[in-house]
């Protein structure tokens, strides 16, 4: 609707036309940004507290009785509400995430009208979106699905921002290092003043069915605690820990080939690249060259490295060999690299086609 008001407006208003792919992402945005509002309106109908009279009220009308005079009709309009901005925009987002990987190497136009579902995270992080958009809508229902527990919908809350605090540490979504340590504090945050309130929640009326739950979430625990301990007399009993890991040749060629593509490239092109995968791609590349280079034993400009040493004092034969030809390849990427600058000064550089100019993530 907003978009079609806006196109329109634009048609009859001296303003510039709007594009398409960019009007579409402005409103995706500002539906995004109000997503956990408008669901929390929509299901308003829905939220029926058991009043001293015995007769059920809307929690945010009082005067509003369920099943009878108007609510049928506020019932009516949640549902078509609830459908069309809760459920219809998270199924247009959802579809995005799905097909994102194809469509954005195909047309640019897709990257620029959902460009509010992916601009914010890591490329190998960019169905994130639909996840927050997930979060914020089961948090909206809680009210809802239990409107005369407060305690019930407390335990939902705090349930759904563990779960959530827990992705947030394990996926590390965001690009900038700084908002995922704020994503975190917040939510733990949240989920403590959450915790906090049930303090002045009234007795649940459903205490027995909390001490289950109880009972099988420390059931559920101490079988996890077990498990590493399991496990690890199976290895012994086994002999399983005792066998060489095999890695797959085909994940070997692969990265010899990327290191190969990699020592090809020029100390401009790399610093292209570096600077496109953005900061936590450089960190992973950082942390897995200084990685390979103290376990090979190559010295890089008189750095120090504060790491253990998996080979320990053995000195492997793969050790050894490094240690011995460490300076003839050195010499040898040194004079690669040379030779390719040499050639992309000529042909004045080369261009980089992995995401289009014009689109900006």
């Amino acid at each position: 609707c907003m978009y079609v008001v806006w196109w329109g407006a634009s048609r009859v208003l001296p303003w510039k036309n709007w594009a398409v792919p960019e009007t579409c992402n402005a409103v995706g945005l500002l539906v995004q940004a109000l997503f956990i509002t408008i669901v929390t309106i929509t299901t308003e109908p829905f939220q029926c507290k058991l009043q001293p009279t015995g007769k059920s009220a809307l929690v945010g009308y009082p005067e509003v009785t369920c099943g009878e005079g108007d609510h049928t009709g506020m019932v009516a309009l949640g549902v078509i509400s609830t459908i069309i901005y809760g459920v219809g925009f998270f199924a247009v987002a959802l579809w995005a995430t799905v097909v994102a990987p194809k469509r954005s190497a195909a047309s640019p136009v897709f990257l620029v009208t959902f460009r509010f579902l992916f601009f914010r995270f890591r490329a190998d992080r960019w169905y994130w979106g639909c996840v927050l958009l997930a979060r914020n809508g089961i948090l909206s229902f809680v009210p809802a699905m239990i409107p005369d527990d407060t305690h019930a919908q407390i335990v939902l809350f705090s349930t759904v921002l563990l779960v959530a605090l827990v992705s947030q540490v394990a996926m590390w979504p965001w690009k900038n290092i700084q908002l995922n340590v704020v994503d975190c504090v917040l939510i733990a945050l949240v989920a403590t003043i959450v915790s906090f309130s049930a303090v002045y929640a009234p007795p649940s009326p459903n205490e027995g069915t909390f001490t289950v739950f109880m009972v099988l979430l420390f059931v559920v625990a101490l079988l996890v605690a077990l498990a590493p301990t399991c496990h690890g007399v199976y290895l012994v009993a086994t002999k399983a820990d005792s066998k060489p890991m095999q890695i797959p040749n085909e994940r070997l060629r692969r990265i010899r080939d990327i290191g190969g593509a990699w020592a090809s490239l020029s100390t401009e092109e790399m610093q292209q690249l570096l600077v496109q995968i953005g900061p936590f791609g450089r960190v992973a590349i950082y942390r897995f060259s200084d990685m390979l280079a103290h376990e090979l034993g190559v010295r890089t400009g008189g750095s120090h490295s504060s790491r253990l040493t998996l080979q320990g004092t053995r000195q492997s034969s793969l050790r050894k060999k490094s240690l011995n030809t460490s300076s003839a390849d050195m010499a040898a990427a040194q004079q690669r690299q040379g030779e390719a600058e040499q050639q992309t000064t000529a042909s004045h550089g080369k261009e980089f086609t992995d995401v289009p100019a014009s689109v900006d993530l």
